[in-house]
Formats: structure tokens, sequence, C-alpha cells
């Protein structure tokens, strides 16, 4: 172990070396079960109990994410594990292209993906122009074309996600794939990934937003247009709205664990205080002391009796030397404990 090393790395990357080290010949995945064996979960936190109050920080669960995805042979599914649908999932949507399985993840079961129209494509070229003004940094397809990434506006991961500065990991984005699709006269096809949350969260914000697109197709009779920035925005309020209820529970579990500690501490403290008792013959042996202060003062006399002896073969001064009593290193115990 290479103390030096390991402090000069970020937190995420002392985590990705633990999980490493744990499984150097294997795949990503044996080492995030392994390191999340015997762990408690408290929702909707997404770091693990991995931390302690010594300082030692708990590793992420999109890092713990991260690197069980690393272990998925097929790049379709390990993409579509990055917008947060789980391998079962994945497997049970059956085999093709990654957009076209991310379609029938998306979907309410049993609707059917809407064909392209020539109306549908001229409000999406209007629609493509205003996002275009909002977000002047995101390349946009040519039209008839619908498929790009937005940065959710508004999102900010937290610190306790030990994200690195800069990183694109902190950058929370939505995939709008709906070029195949009839879209603004059907659903889109919405898929979010990255901000620091793991793949849970990302799960259960997107089935949120297929319930609101359900709700404003039948309130807006199944004209959708321009709704793809509202999403955009109410995903980043929900994912905010998730942050801080992680750090709400982030705060109760440590202060929990605080307490837990000090309690540990003090029982700790008051077993060696009655060893010590016991050592020092306190069961009915040796002199009572009416008083804390009048133990520490004798403890302190016989101590010094014991280095400050003249004559008299090297016995100490004041009381009668008795060799049945407490030994020196009893007696400082018995002083500075």
């Amino acid at each position: 172990y290479d103390a030096l090393a390991d402090a000069a790395l970020s937190p995420e990357e002392r985590a990705v070396a633990r999980l490493a080290a744990k499984n150097e010949n294997g795949s990503g995945i044996d080492a995030a079960l392994e390191e999340l064996e015997g762990m408690t979960f408290l929702p909707p936190a997404p770091t693990t109990e991995g931390g302690d109050s010594g300082g030692t920080p708990a590793i992420p669960n999109w890092v713990v994410d991260r690197e069980a995805r690393r272990g998925e042979e097929d790049a379709g599914a390990r993409w579509l594990r990055e917008r947060g649908y789980a391998r079962s999932a994945v497997e049970a949507a059956g085999g093709g292209e990654k957009e076209e399985v991310l379609s029938r993840l998306f979907l309410p079961a049993g609707t059917a993906r809407s064909a392209p129209t020539e109306e549908a494509a001229e409000l999406r070229e209007e629609e493509i122009e205003v996002l275009s003004a909002i977000f002047p940094d995101v390349s946009f397809p040519p039209p008839p074309a619908f498929d790009f990434a937005l940065p959710l506006p508004g999102y900010e991961p937290s610190p306790r996600f030990q994200i690195p500065d800069g990183a694109p990991d902190a950058v929370l984005s939505m995939d709008v794939l709906a070029t195949e699709t009839g879209y603004p006269l059907g659903l889109p096809v919405l898929a979010l990934s990255g901000g620091g949350l793991p793949e849970a969260a990302l799960r259960s914000l997107t089935g949120r937003l297929v319930e609101w697109l359900g709700e404003e197709m039948e309130g807006r009779g199944g004209d959708l247009s321009n709704v793809i920035y509202e999403a955009a925005t109410l995903a980043a309020e929900w994912a905010q709205e998730w942050v801080a209820e992680f750090e709400a529970a982030e705060e109760k579990r440590e202060g929990e664990a605080k307490i837990k500690f000090e309690a540990e501490r003090e029982e700790r403290e008051k077993k060696e205080r009655e060893e010590r008792k016991k050592r020092l013959g306190t069961s009915g042996q040796g002199p009572r002391y009416k008083s804390e202060a009048e133990r520490r003062a004798d403890a302190q006399r016989r101590l010094g009796g014991a280095f400050d002896g003249g004559g008299g073969g090297g016995k100490p001064q004041g009381r009668e030397w008795d060799t049945s009593g407490p030994t020196q290193e009893e007696l400082l115990a018995d002083l500075f404990g």
C-alpha cells in the first residue's frame, strides 16, 4: 500500500482504485458486487455506506454503477444501462439497435411508436429553431432529423457525488430521439444520463417523464409541439429535488453515525475505567479515598516516593512499601486515566 500515492488521488480515483484492487483480473461487475456486499442503502441516497465517522469517503453509487457497466460486453446494453435501464429490462426488451430498444423501453406498454408525417416534420423544424436559440452550444441535426442531446438547465450535482471539476459526469443530459417517430403528433423517445445520478434515480426520473408526457398528450389534444424544452426543464427540477432529498438523507445518516460512534466511544471508555479499577484493587483492598483529588494525590505521592528513594535499600519514601499493591504502570494509569 502506497500511502503517498493514495493521498494524491481524488476521491473518485481512490474509489475506483479500491474497486479495481478487489478484482484486478476480472470484470468490474464482480468488484462492484463485492464492494456492495453487506452495505445498507438509505433511499434515496446514491452513496454507499462505505464511509465512516473517521473521514473515510464512501463510494458514490454512480461510480459503482460505472465500474459494473465496464463488464458489459454489449455496447448497446451498456449505453442503455447508462440511461438507467437495468440489464434484466434490456434483455426483456429484445434485440436490435440501441435506439430501437430504447423506444420499446421508454414508451408505455402497448404504445406503438407513431410514424413520421409531413406535418410533424414541419412542426419539428419550427421547434428546432426555438431550441437553437435557447441552446446555442448544442449541435442540432438538419431537418427532418430530430435526434440530439440537451444539457438540462439549472441542474447542480451534490458535492457528495465526488465528481471531479469539469468532468462530463457532472452534466445531466436528455437524449431526444424522435426522427423515426411522429413527434410532435406522437410521443417522442427521451432518455436521461449523467449528473452523478445512479441508474436507479435515472430510471425513476424517466418514469415521471413518461407519465407527464402521457398527461400532456391527452391535455393538448394529441399535439406536443414545443414540449421538449418544458420536458428538459421539468427533468432538471425533478433531478434537483432528488438531490435535495439525497442531501437530507445523507445528513441524517451522518448524524446517526456520529451519535453511534460517540455512544460506542463512551461505552469503551467506561469499560476501560472499570477494568482499571479492578486492576487497582478497588474491590475492598487498598486505601479508600474521600474524593477523586485525594486518590490522584496519593497516586502522585506514591509514584514520587518510588523514584525519590535515597537510603533504605532503595525503598520509596512516604508510605510503607507494599509489594502487593498496584504497579507503577497502574499508578500512572490511575493518575492520568
